[in-house]
């Protein structure tokens, strides 16, 4: 088990200890990070002692089994979005350099790319024919397989349930390409 692996272990008993020593070892180093988003360092404290009880308590709770990441990448991450949730909540986004706020905007834009992305992806799926529909929501939304489909659906070969599906499939990406 590697420190970090300990760590989290802790955190998730609740071990005062370890979540007083992650505070110390990243709070500099937070700060530093957060220098480049704002100059206001209680909005800075106040961000990075957010985000270690967030860490603590999505530990405690049980919602973080592992970390791909660091410890300190966590923090990083979760404090960042905190200190943006402040900095637009107290309108104080004009503070931020332009490089700063492309990233924003660059951000924001890709999200609402994703949106937009994932409505026509529906309103394509809506297009095709009920069949069609029911098998992608089956296997792709709802994860289920092939021979779970053919149950449900009373296909008696799983060929031809793979055949259909495969047609389906090429049907929605052929209206997808066409917009």
């Amino acid at each position: 088990m590697d420190v970090k692996e300990k760590q989290l272990e802790l955190l998730k008993a609740g071990d005062r200890e370890t979540l007083k020593q992650i505070y110390l070892s990243h709070k500099k180093g937070f700060r530093l990070f957060a220098k480049r988003y704002t100059s206001d360092d209680d909005l800075i404290d106040n961000a990075y002692q957010d985000a270690i009880i967030v860490l603590a308590e999505n530990a405690q709770k049980g919602k973080i089994q592992t970390l791909n990441s660091s410890i300190g990448t966590y923090l990083y991450s979760v404090g960042k979005f905190i200190l943006f949730k402040s900095l637009k909540k107290n309108h104080l986004t004009s503070e931020l350099t332009e490089e700063v706020k492309e990233e924003l905007i660059s951000e924001s834009f890709e999200e609402e790319t994703k949106d937009e992305m994932i409505l026509r992806l529906r309103q394509k799926l809506e297009n095709l024919g009920p069949k069609c529909r029911e098998i992608l929501r089956l296997f792709y939304y709802q994860a289920k397989s092939l021979d779970e489909i053919c149950q449900i659906m009373g296909y008696d070969s799983k060929e031809v349930l793979k055949s259909t599906k495969s047609r389906c499939l090429k049907s929605l990406k052929d209206t997808l390409n066409q917009t």
